[in-house]
């Protein structure tokens, strides 16, 4: 096993933790007299980060947990959360005293902001985060499910270098977050904890990249599981935390933090196993669960938010189309045929660049699909493009599309790409 930072701290995670979900467990005591004894092996074999949130078995996770490192805290480190529908200043200061209980600890190093509330202002959740720091209840803030906007806006909150790590879904077959998200937190000395880092089992998609990983996996006399997870933490901010519920797997686990992957094996598992996704019809989707989990059955349950989730499906949307949600620019490059993770990546950094209202960003997929479309603009050229004209847009107080559009005109007349910006730069 080895280590990294947390965030720019001196604290040190295991480079493979351990994720405590019950979904899909029995909750019986012996089962959880087992899930305790997997936990404790998992620290005999020195995954001593361990990650738990109260929704996990309505709290059962955490006891578990607390049960698993009795005797043995100064051994992990202790990474919780606070559920969305408690992040006000006064549900955050519940929500700790709980989780300290059930952990059976008098205080957590890693708490978290499971998802984000846009009900609830963020500066007020960081504030009581804030203040469980000074009062020695928690070492270190963490956010989970956020998109970068999000992010952003914690770290805000926050004095500089508070905001020590963000968990989001990392895994072959969910790479959303390498065009935008992965580089600012690897920038800005953020740790990336990734959750369902082997996606529940399934692995890989597809004949090619299962070929690949099992070819590798055999040169090193290692899984594919194994594999995966150390192309994870091969990204210098990621750590994983895989969840498992058989005593001889967490061995296996950590182990995939004790052998390294050749430079061109990264490479080949980086090209072979790139996002492969295809959009499809909402009215095709066919909700099923293959674990334990509560899920809507209907559209109209979803709406009517029968299972009082917060934030809601109708707020999730809201997201989505104000063009600030983990993945909503992904989704939207998904369903346009380009490449998700180019275009998440432009997006991000035009945004970053111009400091681009929400109403400007909501134009930008527009414009860069039409360029793509019409062939006029070379697709390694558009992030430069619609920056240096997002920016004089900007600048000049001139409404994106159109200008966007006047430097189409031109260059579709045959004007080059040089003497259309400078056209438009002279007119804004």
């Amino acid at each position: 096993m080895y280590y990294k930072n947390l965030g720019k701290t001196s604290v040190r995670l295991s480079a493979i933790g351990q994720g405590t979900g019950l979904g899909g467990h029995s909750s019986t005591s012996a089962s959880y007299d087992d899930l305790a004894a997997i936990i404790r092996a998992g620290i005999d074999e020195r995954m001593t980060f361990i990650d738990t949130a109260p929704v996990y078995g309505e709290g059962a996770s955490e006891t578990v947990v607390g049960r698993a490192i009795a005797g043995r805290r100064h051994e992990v480190v202790l990474a919780t959360k606070v559920s969305p529908a408690d992040v006000t200043r006064d549900g955050v200061m519940a929500s700790v005293k709980a989780s300290l209980r059930r952990l059976g600890t008098d205080y957590i190093d890693l708490y978290q902001v499971h998802w984000s509330n846009p009900t609830v202002p963020i500066a007020e959740t960081m504030g009581a985060m804030a203040s469980l720091v000074q009062s020695g209840d928690v070492r270190q803030i963490g956010v989970s499910n956020f998109s970068l906007g999000e992010l952003k806006a914690a770290e805000a909150a926050l004095l500089p270098d508070a905001l020590a790590a963000t968990q989001v879904e990392y895994n072959l077959f969910d790479r959303s977050i390498e065009g935008a998200l992965l580089p600012y937190c690897q920038e800005a000395g953020i740790s990336v904890i990734a959750y369902s880092p082997l996606h529940r089992g399934r692995i890989a998609s597809g004949a090619r990249p299962l070929d690949t990983l099992e070819r590798i996996a055999a040169a090193h006399g290692r899984t594919v599981a194994q594999v995966a997870l150390r192309w994870l933490i091969s990204h210098e901010a990621v750590v994983a935390i895989p969840n498992t519920s058989r005593m001889e797997r967490a061995g296996l686990n950590a182990a995939s933090a004790d052998f390294d992957l050749a430079a061109e094996e990264i490479d080949e598992i980086d090209r072979v196993c790139a996002l492969q996704q295809k959009s499809v019809p909402t009215g095709s989707i066919k909700v099923s669960s293959d674990d334990a989990r509560p899920s809507f059955r209907t559209l109209q349950d979803a709406l009517d938010n029968t299972l009082g989730l917060s934030p809601s499906p109708k707020e999730l949307a809201e997201q989505i189309r104000a063009g600030d949600f983990l993945k909503a620019a992904h989704g939207l490059a998904l369903m346009e045929g380009a490449d998700p993770e180019a275009i998440t990546g432009m997006l991000a950094s035009i945004r970053n660049a111009y400091d681009l209202t929400r109403a400007e960003m909501a134009q930008l997929p527009d414009l860069i699909f039409t360029s793509i479309d019409e062939g006029h603009v070379k697709v390694d050229k558009i992030r430069t493009l619609l920056g240096d004209v997002g920016g004089i847009a900007r600048a000049a107080g001139i409404n994106l599309r159109e200008l966007m559009g006047a430097f189409s005109a031109l260059t579709r007349g045959g004007m080059s790409e040089a003497r259309a910006m400078t056209s438009i730069r002279a007119f804004a």
